[in-house]
């Protein structure tokens, strides 16, 4: 009797801290949100905590999908690169990571989607295939996300003003 509270409050919990990762994307390409076509979503009854959370990760994927013609392809060597530096806690992946859906993020934000060559594939961290694992590396990239200045200073640009971009330029081919 006692595994039915316990699950939602796993799902529930878990729901809401990859919340922020999945307002960045949704706020960037709106169509990742499901759409609901009986009844709305109840996250407060134990199977709508779960079925709220399994579908927060299926558009939080969606989303990294939406965002892959914003890679630039040296966005990930260089995310990868700085995120191992010495003094940050947590996992250096999920910091690489949530760099780069920031600077997705960034450039959707701007319009500049990289032209110079095929997109980049999509590349996700390779977890154990079980919903409590993807929900784990996905609470420590959310946690990544909205922890580091480096991905909120990204997050917080606005379009036709200039920022010095960490990641080579992308270049707009007209």
């Amino acid at each position: 009797m006692t595994a039915a509270p316990v699950r939602w409050l796993r799902a529930w919990t878990a729901y809401r801290r990859i919340g922020p990762l999945w307002a960045a994307l949704h706020r960037a390409v709106p169509e990742i949100a499901l759409s609901t076509p009986a009844a709305p979503l109840r996250p407060a009854f134990p199977l709508g905590a779960e079925f709220a959370l399994y579908r927060r990760i299926i558009e939080i994927h969606d989303g990294r999908l939406a965002l892959r013609p914003y890679v630039h392809p040296g966005v990930h060597s260089w995310a990868v690169a700085t995120a191992g530096r010495p003094g940050e806690g947590g996992n250096a992946a999920a910091r690489a990571e949530a760099a780069c859906i920031a600077a997705a993020l960034a450039a959707a934000e701007a319009g500049l989607p990289y032209r110079a060559g095929p997109p980049v594939p999509y590349t996700a961290h390779e977890v154990q295939a079980s919903i409590e694992a993807e929900t784990a590396w996905l609470i420590d990239v959310t946690e990544a996300f909205t922890r580091s200045t480096r991905a909120a200073g990204l997050g917080a640009r606005r379009p036709g003003v200039q920022h010095a971009a960490p990641w080579p330029p992308v270049i707009r081919h007209c």
